[in-house]
């Protein structure tokens, strides 16, 4: 039960963090226009590029290390100072190095990479990383609800026009750096003050060897994301990397929900693998790649069918590429799915860190080199093909590195009924969207969303899907337990 309300807590949490700008985008497609949107997306790629380095995969190794340790507070508040002291120096370095290179190798939007440069304090700050190891999701959730909502406020109020941009990049970055400063205050009573002399010992540098281990695999995971918007901007125009990022945004929140439940599962997992408990590892990687599949498959199918009507609503005019973006992209939400089933849920938390890099990094390297040829021949959609093939790879080669240890033929057993199921919400939704003529793009969506949800559902109880009868089982044990 407590896995469930993590869930639901990390899943609040991640789309609350996706969900509030996807309430500002309307507004913002239409004030700051397609060349607008391209410099923040170009602009802030490139600063993310130089905080991931900056952050060396301390976040993960720190989740993890703590989620060992979450009863004992000496332990857990030691590991904790350690990652936090060195998170902070080695993104302060990759901050002096953005700035010291900056005017060498960029010569446009000076002003746009002064404002994203708060992510590097923010980036600091950030210690959401403790308190997923401690499974503690609502702390994260309650902290931020409140602030993320004033900065969308404030995003109404005072970006009124296109030479705004920079006031709605200020904006937005503040708020992220105030909402994780906030985090920072709650840890109070969750740990004891640092020993700054036995912190900075001989093992103040012993977390930067796996901390890099983890690094590799995240950088390489976040090369084909990042790297595809600087190329676009590069190759075609900060225009076309406007519309890859309008796209990227969209599906990112769909991500969010499906891989929640990888961000609850991996200081479980982790906890469970100290404990040596492996065949309960592998129920909850089953059970999980059962729900990761039930849920992605129909999103993919969704997004796919409604996103002629919601793009022309939702952006506005002048967006019409991104209606072909989404389409290509929603096939990475099945592969990501599985991806994160075997990579973050199982890989990551067993300490199999080279396996996971080795998928990571061979996804990558297919993505680089096949970037630039794609982008020059088709712009933005180029770059979401070969986005589409790496995460192929990422599966493929996780699969293979797992074939001794999970029977995949099991693994998947249940995915030709999400399949059937979701077929026949396609059905349904191609009916509504061809045999009815409506004025308003937001009312077919809407009729849409609630033909093909029902479709699925009933489809789903007609042929006793698996998550059907996990979620039987999770009912009758509350209805017993009460």
């Amino acid at each position: 039960m407590k896995i469930l309300k993590n869930f639901l807590y990390n899943s609040a949490y991640q789309l609350l963090v996706l969900f509030l700008p996807f309430i500002t985008m309307p507004y913002i497609s239409r004030v700051l226009g397609p060349e607008g949107v391209g410099i923040n997306s170009y602009t802030y790629s490139i600063v993310i590029f130089f905080t991931l380095f900056g952050s060396l995969g301390l976040s993960i190794y720190g989740s993890r290390e703590i989620a060992f340790v979450q009863n004992d507070v000496e332990k857990r508040s030691a590991i904790f100072w350690n990652v936090f002291f060195l998170k902070g120096l080695t993104v302060l370095v990759a901050w002096l190095i953005f700035f010291v290179f900056l005017p060498v190798v960029e010569h446009h939007f000076y002003m746009y990479y002064y404002g994203q440069s708060i992510l590097f304090l923010a980036t600091i700050l950030d210690v959401s990383w403790y308190f997923s190891g401690m499974e503690q999701f609502k702390t994260i959730v309650v902290r931020n609800t409140f602030l993320k909502i004033v900065t969308v406020i404030l995003v109404f109020l005072f970006v009124r026009k296109s030479s705004d941009l920079l006031l709605y990049i200020i904006l937005i970055n503040t708020g992220t750096l105030v909402a994780n400063a906030s985090m920072v205050l709650s840890l109070k009573h969750q740990i004891i003050r640092p020993n700054l002399s036995k912190i900075l010992s001989k093992q103040f540098l012993i977390p930067l060897l796996p901390a890099v281990a983890l690094f590799l695999p995240n950088i390489a995971a976040n090369v084909y994301l990042l790297l595809n918007k600087v190329m676009i901007g590069r190759l075609d125009s900060v225009t076309a990397a406007g519309f890859y990022q309008q796209s990227d945004s969209i599906i990112k929140i769909i991500v969010a929900v499906i891989t929640s439940l990888g961000t609850v599962l991996m200081p479980r997992v982790a906890n469970l693998y100290a404990e040596n408990q492996n065949e309960k590892i592998k129920n909850y990687v089953h059970r999980s790649m059962n729900f990761s599949l039930a849920i992605s498959i129909p999103m993919m199918v969704g997004i796919f069918l409604t996103s002629t009507y919601f793009v022309p609503w939702f952006f506005g005019e002048g967006y019409d590429s991104v209606i072909t973006l989404i389409q290509l992209e929603s096939i990475t939400l099945v592969l990501i799915a599985v991806s994160n089933v075997l990579g973050i849920q199982f890989l990551v938390p067993t300490k199999r860190t080279r396996d996971f890099t080795l998928s990571i990094t061979v996804g990558a390297v297919i993505n680089i080199i096949l970037n630039p040829l794609f982008i020059i021949k088709f712009g933005a959609l180029g770059a979401m093909v070969a986005t589409v093939i790496a995460e192929l790879i990422v599966v493929l080669v996780q699969i293979f590195i797992l074939r001794k240890v999970f029977d995949f033929s099991q693994l998947f057993a249940g995915t030709w009924k999400y399949c059937l199921c979701a077929v026949m919400m396609a059905v349904g939704i191609l009916l509504v969207n061809y045999n009815f003529i409506f004025n308003n793009n937001w009312v077919v969506i809407l009729i849409d969303v609630i033909v093909g949800v029902s479709l699925y559902l009933l489809s789903n109880i007609l042929f006793k899907t698996a998550i059907v009868k996990e979620f039987s089982i999770i009912i009758h044990k509350n209805i017993g337990n009460h």
